[in-house]
């Protein structure tokens, strides 16, 4: 069977109104999918920089002191971009003393920085605080720390 091209104008209109909602509503649905595309792939490339980051701070620390090394004390200080002494303490099942001792070992690494807010003692990842601002202001200047180690 040969298909026949119609001659221009075509007598009947194809463009009914079901047609016409049918594409507008396909178009939305198409601009949320690649939304959600971009919102993976950004989230897989910031997952990855963590991971490599939390590699490098294990190599570094099983390095310089392999005595104080422990995956939870490495989960710790990438849970949040800032950890506590009561933190480590509970994380880490060690005493204050023992917690406060392996974070200022970070600190000296450069690998955390202490800031004193208040009463209370904030040990900041800076490289992880920095890839997240980053991260979630991507059309913005990139930002630097502010480094308190004073």
């Amino acid at each position: 069977m040969k298909y026949r091209i119609p001659e221009l104008p075509l007598s009947k209109d194809v463009e009914t109104k079901k047609v016409l909602k049918q594409t507008i509503a396909s178009n939305k649905k198409l601009g949320e999918l690649k939304g959600i595309e971009v919102t993976a792939t950004e989230t897989i490339k910031l997952i990855n920089d963590i991971r490599n980051m939390m590699s490098k701070y294990k190599f570094l620390i099983r390095e310089k002191f392999p005595k104080i090394y422990t995956h939870e004390l490495l989960n710790n200080i990438f849970k949040y971009p800032y950890t506590k002494i009561d933190f480590v303490m509970n994380d880490v099942n060690v005493t204050r003393l023992t917690a406060t001792s392996r974070l200022n070992k970070l600190i000296e690494m450069k690998l955390l920085t202490k800031v004193k807010y208040g009463r209370e003692n904030y040990y900041v990842n800076d490289a992880l605080y920095t890839l997240l601002i980053n991260e979630f202001h991507m059309n913005t200047k990139k930002v630097d720390v502010i480094n308190s180690n004073g």
